[in-house]
């Protein structure tokens, strides 16, 4: 049944990657079934490199060779995680386990105070002790 039908193999893959079952997707009115499974073919056909299908490129497909410019866009964020990164590489720090990871300022500004908190503990016991 399932081999034989290209319609139920599509909705069933579609339900899949929902995480819905089927009787959902039949209980939806048919407009809907069809809007999404028109939605999936799309989907698939998008490359997710460039977010761009060949028929966009295509001239014989109505498309245009030149239909999109390639630009080159800064994220902020991406720099800044990046610039940390090549930090780390440059000091050679090779220990597992580490990552960038990035912090809105007060969460960062919280951990750093946590950590010297920890520090000045620590130093104030070792003083102690000795």
């Amino acid at each position: 049944m399932i081999k034989a039908d290209p319609r139920l193999r599509e909705e069933l893959r579609l339900c899949r990657d929902m995480g819905i079952p089927h009787s959902r997707f039949l209980s939806w009115p048919e407009l809907d079934q069809d809007k999404a499974l028109a939605f999936a073919q799309v989907d698939a056909a998008t490359c997710s490199g460039c977010g761009t299908r060949p028929e966009e490129w295509e001239p014989a497909q109505g498309g245009d060779r030149n239909a999109y410019v390639a630009t080159v866009h800064v994220c902020p964020g991406c720099q800044a995680r990046g610039d940390a990164e090549r930090e780390m590489q440059r000091r050679d720090d090779q220990s597992s386990g580490r990552y960038v990871a990035l912090l809105p300022r007060a969460m960062a500004e919280e951990r750093r105070l946590a950590a010297e908190r920890k520090r000045a503990a620590r130093a104030a016991r070792m003083s102690g002790a000795t």
